[in-house]
């Protein structure tokens, strides 16, 4: 049975011309790059908290900058339409956004100097939101360089085993990035201006990816009237299918609980727990491991069912994850395994985290697509991706403001709570509102 299905796989690679073959090497590239950055942002947060003795609502606003454009992107999507020469605007974007990074050179190597001059901690959430700035655009061209190049039949394919090969490249990247920082704290003064490096290659390599520029006069003419009325287009989305607002309230009370348990999250492995910065990222990998496995699975039954039950089974493995956290406060029981603590209930928590990563990784990256005709599924996502950024603004601070109100256990349980109710939104919809 696995020979007959990595037979099928190799098929997809059959036939395909150069064009094909050229995006697909570069996109695989990319997705290596691409992953060994992300591999390194795992543990963003906790350099924060430890070698800047950051507060938990700096540590909140680093969340909040990972979202802070996401609100714009239905307007750089029309941006993008006007555009004339993507590949050189990608180019310059790409190094005013990935240079900040070499800053980190310059930042002082204790804790101390770093504590009583807060300037340092708020240069450092300043880079990353000229990071974050590229993704709202990263995103959609890459899209639409591969949209154009692959065939229709095997575009799926091809862009999810990029996907598996960037998981891959977080995973090993995650462990020995944290394995350097417990050798060596101030490692991140020299890794980060690398990863600077790095994302600019990966983004100069996208564009070498063979398209042909489009002008569209048009839309030149257009462009003063039409921007304008892009809010009220989006607007109106929502209103005409109502399958696909259902789905977008019901993924606003989901991201509520996701965004205020993050910088909860962090404060409570590290200053709970206790935990290295090698035993973060034994956990922090454990989701990663079990979506690479997942992935195939998922996807295949992504295409067979409503998107809306994936979400639930998102929302509920969320819950659990949500649940553990919160029993690992009451229950104690941990294991020592080669010197690193196993802590049960984390460790279960970050099971169930698997089952929600490969789920979510799908509902959140092409969920609003399904509810979409063809020709307006790029203008659906970016609704999406906007609600998205309007959430992330908001949530991660509330999060930290109910942790110091009634704790950790009171945060955890009433990110529980908005799980169930995104279940009970996602499974109401299904019964009034058919997909279209």
């Amino acid at each position: 049975m696995f020979t007959t299905a990595l037979q099928k796989q190799k098929k997809v690679f059959h036939g395909m011309a150069l064009r094909e073959k050229i995006t697909f090497r570069l996109h695989l590239i990319y997705s290596i790059l691409d992953g060994i950055g992300l591999g390194v942002l795992a543990l963003n947060e906790f350099v924060l908290l430890r070698n800047m003795d950051a507060s938990t609502m700096q540590v909140s606003v680093l969340f909040q900058i990972m979202v802070f454009v996401m609100p714009f992107s239905i307007f750089f999507t029309h941006f993008l339409s006007l555009v004339k020469n993507k590949k050189r605007f990608l180019r310059l974007f790409a190094f005013i956004t990935r240079a900040p990074l070499l800053l980190f050179i310059i930042f002082p190597n204790d804790v101390k100097t770093l504590a009583n001059h807060q300037i340092f901690i708020y240069l450092y959430i300043l880079i990353f939101l000229m990071y974050f700035v590229a993704n709202p655009i990263i995103f959609p061209i890459i899209n639409l360089f591969t949209k154009s190049n692959y065939k229709s039949q095997r575009f799926g394919r091809l862009f999810s085993y990029t996907l598996i090969i960037t998981q891959i490249a977080t995973l090993l990247c995650t462990y020995f990035y944290g394995r350097l920082l417990d050798w060596n704290p101030e490692s991140y003064r020299f890794v980060l201006p690398l990863i600077g490096v790095i994302g600019f290659i990966a983004i100069y390599l996208i564009t070498l990816i063979p398209y042909k520029e489009r002008a569209d006069e048009s839309l030149l003419k257009e462009a003063k009237t039409t921007v304008g009325k892009i809010l009220d287009k989006s607007i109106k989305i929502l209103k005409e299918n109502k399958a696909f607002a259902d789905f977008q309230v019901g993924m606003m009370c989901y991201g509520a609980g996701y965004l205020m348990a993050l910088a909860v999250i962090t404060v409570y492995l590290s200053k709970h727990f206790l935990l290295s910065y090698t035993e973060i990222a034994f956990y922090k990998n454990i989701p990663v491991i079990l979506s690479i496995i997942a992935f195939p699975l998922f996807g295949k039954w992504m295409d067979e069912i409503d998107p809306r039950k994936m979400a639930i089974l998102s929302f509920f493995s969320a819950a659990l994850f949500y649940f553990c956290l919160l029993a690992g406060g009451f229950f104690s029981g941990e294991t020592l395994f080669r010197g690193h603590r196993i802590i049960y209930w984390v460790l279960a928590g970050y099971i169930f985290n698997g089952a929600f990563a490969a789920s979510m990784g799908l509902v959140w990256g092409i969920g609003s697509s399904y509810f979409a005709p063809a020709r307006k599924a790029a203008k659906y996502h970016a609704v999406h991706l906007s609600l998205t950024g309007i959430r992330g603004l908001i949530f991660p601070a509330v999060g930290v403001l109910a942790y110091q109100i009634i704790g950790f256990s009171g945060a955890f349980l009433c990110c529980v709570l908005l799980q169930i109710g995104a279940m009970m939104i996602m499974y109401r919809s299904m019964q009034r509102n058919k997909i279209s």
